[in-house]
């Protein structure tokens, strides 16, 4: 069993993407002065999103390459969420658009029944795995934020068995490909 010990986070999902086209009123210059009150407070883990839907996969890499060197100086680590379930800030994998459908934005369950993760989170997410395969800044790969299966069968507050499944389907497959490129790294679902 893995031990890790207790410290203190914060979650600041657009920190990958200070400077940039997706938050046109920050710089890249904040995310050192963020870093330098967090260290000063004892703040020891940042969760951070990896990805945005107006940036490529290798475009995403290079941002988080940029906070990863900045959590290492910092003597920080990063909760890497790969994926938003929600569509509202933007901060989710390119090409899923068509199936943030539903509820505030959720992705459809139809993205894990038809299981088109396969196209766009299974080759975005092992891109990453591999880029940062021994990176210490970093303490776990994050899946998706606030992943969800909707709509839901006949209006019920409970996921048919074939959702159920097929979500459970894509987080075994697409952590063992992480864990396979990246073995060190913790991964949850978030």
């Amino acid at each position: 069993m893995i031990t890790i010990p207790w410290r203190t986070g914060v979650n600041m999902r657009e920190f990958a993407f200070y400077g940039t086209s997706a938050l046109q009123h920050t710089s890249a210059e904040l995310q050192r002065r963020q870093l330098q009150s967090l260290r000063d407070l004892g703040i020891k883990v940042v969760r951070i999103f990896a990805s945005h839907r107006n940036f490529t996969t290798q475009q995403c890499i290079d941002r988080m390459r940029i906070s990863l060197a900045a959590f290492d100086e910092f003597d920080m680590q990063a909760i890497v969420c790969l994926d938003d379930g929600l569509s509202g800030a933007g901060f989710f994998i390119k090409g899923t658009d068509g199936y943030h459908n539903q509820t505030q934005g959720h992705l459809n369950a139809e993205y894990w029944t038809s299981s088109a993760w396969r196209t766009h989170h299974l080759p975005h997410t092992s891109a990453f795995a591999t880029a940062f395969a021994d990176h210490p800044a970093i303490l776990m790969w994050e899946l998706g934020n606030e992943y969800a299966l909707h709509p839901r069968d006949g209006g019920q507050r409970i996921p048919t068995r074939a959702q159920s499944a097929a979500f459970m389907k894509f987080a075994r497959i697409t952590s063992e490909a992480i864990k396979e490129r990246s073995p060190r790294h913790l991964v949850t679902t978030g």
